[in-house]
């Protein structure tokens, strides 16, 4: 049976902070939103969240989630899809907050190594038809491995997961053939990007080509209907009063608007995109929607 439509929007870093205000970016190397230009009409000051280390992501869910309960503020990457990467998240993505707005998308790169045989997403789906057992491929986490099983699904080949612990790992056996390919989200693929990084850009989750890098293919142009973007937006407790909710909003579609910051997300791989609040919240409701059918298309079982 044919799996249904892959969908257009998923891998998502939402920050969720429970004091509106102007958040870090979830990758750390997108922090344009820091600077002090990026003060908002809504009188708050850029804040980034500090860093807490857990054992494990759900200890990090389960302590986010209460000082954010208690006034407090927090970054959570994954926020739609949370629900059905873990068995006992703790918080609804959709019930529990709100959707300030959103900052911008930003899709994964295939990736291989330069010096391997692939160079189009059609070599990597012909090697894996041919190829006994199939291809293997890197993901560091549970959303990093849904592209690549989507890619298998759709086209019905054998390709196996290997995971690792980071990204850096990945890209060393890439380059010794270990491992035939992997999706690297655009925030953390800029090192494969780059001339003389051994390594290759072979397609794009999004939906149609980047004008940034035209000859890029998508991978929608070899399976069609693929297509799956993170995206990274700002969240409030649900009970936050419409009034404040109406400003953060206009206060973030004016920093989206802001010539340096627009500058700054583009660099790093994001796509600067605002969306109103209704608008957001719709945005949310269907992306928890997709994440539901993509992680059980990928037949990841929740931690």
């Amino acid at each position: 049976m044919k799996e249904p439509r892959l969908g257009s929007l998923g891998q998502e870093r939402c920050l969720l902070l429970g004091r509106v205000v102007p958040p870090c970016a979830a990758s750390d190397d997108l922090h344009p939103l820091h600077r002090p230009s990026a003060s908002t009409s809504a009188g708050t000051r850029v804040r980034h969240p500090s860093r807490h280390r857990h054992t494990s992501a759900t200890a990090y869910l389960a302590a986010s989630a209460d000082r954010i309960k208690k006034g407090g503020h927090a970054a959570l990457t994954t926020h739609a899809a949370n629900p059905f990467l873990f068995k006992q998240p703790p918080y609804d993505p959709v019930r529990d907050f709100a959707m300030v707005g959103l900052f911008g998308t930003y899709p994964s790169i295939l990736v291989v190594d330069a010096k391997g045989p692939h160079r189009s997403v059609a070599d990597i789906i012909a090697s894996a038809r041919k190829t006994p057992g199939g291809l293997f491929f890197g993901y560091y986490s549970s959303s990093s491995r849904v592209p690549s099983e989507l890619l298998r699904a759709a086209t019905g080949t054998e390709m196996t997961g290997v995971s690792y612990r980071n990204v850096t790992q990945i890209l060393t056996d890439l380059r010794r053939g270990d491992v035939a390919f992997a999706f690297l989200d655009a925030l953390s693929a800029a090192p494969a990007l780059q001339e003389g990084s051994g390594l290759r850009p072979i397609g794009t989750s999004a939906p149609q080509r980047d004008l940034r890098h035209p000859d890029l293919a998508a991978v929608a142009e070899t399976v069609p209907d693929f297509a799956m973007e993170g995206w990274m937006g700002l969240a409030a407790p649900a009970a936050t009063p419409p009034a404040l909710l109406a400003r953060a909003n206009a206060a973030v579609a004016d920093a989206v608007a802001s010539p340096d910051v627009h500058k700054a997300f583009e660099e790093q791989g994001l796509t600067p995109r605002s969306l109103s609040l209704e608008e957001a919240r719709n945005f949310l409701v269907a992306d928890t929607r997709r994440w539901r059918e993509w992680v059980r298309i990928a037949g990841i079982e929740a931690e």
